[in-house]
């Protein structure tokens, strides 16, 4: 792919995606080659299209060059006339677990408040066709559902205010670099993505190792394509039975048991999800071991009074289950 086809195929997804003009959005910049191409490309689209564009690096204070790092980026935006603004995540000095992963969700809700604060309804991030292919192993790893297989979607909704926006899905990682050699561009490379100890690098240099390589790409990226038209499905299934069986009631759910234990599985799991997640006010779901177990629990009339569930109290009344939010009254 030249850097021209590049240009090209980052406007026609933008055209795609959106129907009405954007006017102010936000880019996620870590320093790295991807979101640095994708800094410049949407600088270049953002003043023909007359629209405001604010980059944000988030310094997580993980490593001892991330700030000067942040303050590298801030330069080179600064020199290109491009807003940066660095946010440093507060967070204790040891994180013993899920690092990975506390990071992530630190680095969105940061993102969040600050385009809420600054009235921006779009965050673009560089996610690419090869981090489409190593989340699908990573996440076949962990025993993941229909959901954790399915490919990114180039649009997101995290909030009822906020999209994120991925327009290199279908772009190599391996096409990036190139257009950022050719514009002579600086970026910063995290040496932990050498360390092997991360399951994500490791998996990276084992695929780097597979013959027929592309093939096996091409066959993931259809695999994940096919999870996410299933996982759509059983979305908008969910939503719809969800809104027949289940009724708020002062802020309580009140759950038909008749109609719900008449429904598929996939379909019921899917609904006491969505129950205990509003309820509970968790950003994640239940473990799916327990969740089963609980199911099982109900379909099998074996709650007689009540039981406590992820931060809900759950209770029988004839043919209805009541989840409320579980009062902790202990000192």
């Amino acid at each position: 792919m030249n850097n021209d086809i590049l240009v090209q195929k980052f406007a026609h997804i933008l055209e795609q995606n959106f129907e009405l003009k954007l006017t102010k959005f936000i880019v996620a910049l870590s320093g790295g080659v991807d979101s640095m191409v994708l800094a410049i490309l949407a600088n270049n689209w953002a003043k023909e299209q007359n629209a405001e564009l604010l980059t944000v690096t988030i310094d997580h204070g993980l490593r001892e060059e991330a700030k000067q790092e942040a303050l590298s980026v801030q330069h080179i935006m600064q020199s290109l006339n491009i807003k940066h603004k660095i946010i440093k995540w507060e967070h204790q000095e040891n994180i013993t677990s899920n690092l990975e992963a506390k990071a992530r969700e630190a680095r969105y809700e940061l993102l969040s408040n600050y385009a809420l604060e600054n009235q921006v309804k779009v965050i673009f991030t560089a996610h690419h066709l090869d981090d489409q292919i190593e989340n699908f192993f990573i996440r076949l790893s962990r025993g993941s559902g229909i959901d954790g297989l399915a490919a990114m979607a180039h649009l997101t909704q995290i909030t009822k205010e906020l999209l994120i926006f991925r327009p290199f899905l279908t772009v190599k990682k391996a096409e990036l670099n190139t257009y950022a050699k050719a514009q002579k561009l600086e970026w910063f490379e995290d040496q932990t993505n050498q360390d092997r100890k991360y399951l994500r690098n490791d998996l990276r240099h084992i695929l780097a190792q597979i013959e027929d390589k592309e093939v096996i790409e091409r066959r993931i990226i259809k695999s994940g394509q096919h999870f996410a038209r299933a996982r759509d499905f059983l979305q908008i299934t969910t939503a719809k039975e969800y809104g027949n069986i289940v009724e708020n009631i002062a802020g309580d759910l009140k759950l038909n048991l008749v109609k719900f234990k008449n429904l598929h599985a996939e379909i019921a799991l899917r609904i006491l999800v969505k129950i205990l997640m509003e309820i509970g006010q968790t950003k994640y779901k239940p473990r799916f071991a327990k969740l089963e177990m609980l199911y099982e629990k109900i379909k099998q009339d074996k709650i007689v009074k009540s039981t406590s569930f992820n931060h809900c109290l759950i209770k029988i009344k004839a043919d209805h289950l009541i989840f409320t939010k579980e009062l902790h009254t202990r000192s």
